[in-house]
């Protein structure tokens, strides 16, 4: 395993803030997930899949030392500059 694997561990116990993240509801994630697709990102068109990209970004924001809160609006602006990519600046936004 590489180091920067190694680094991106799971702690011990659960985390309010990593529970937040893991609780994410499919409802909550499938307009990030479009909105990533429409920039070009290969997610699967499935529920499950979509879920479990947006869960997996927030994820690594808050293990890497950020709050949920600084986690989801993160990927939130990134959601909304993938999406702006893929329609060129057109469109509403997430």
């Amino acid at each position: 395993m590489s180091g920067k694997l190694k680094s991106m561990a799971l702690p011990e116990i659960m985390t309010p803030e990593i529970e937040k993240a893991l609780g994410l509801m499919c409802f909550e994630c499938a307009r990030y997930a479009h909105a990533f697709k429409k920039g070009g990102e290969k997610i699967a068109p499935r529920a499950e899949s979509e879920q479990a990209a947006i869960i997996f970004k927030v994820l690594k924001n808050v293990l890497h030392g950020m709050s949920f809160n600084e986690a989801f609006h993160k990927m939130h602006i990134e959601a909304c500059d993938a999406q702006e990519r893929g329609n060129d600046g057109a469109g509403e936004k997430v």
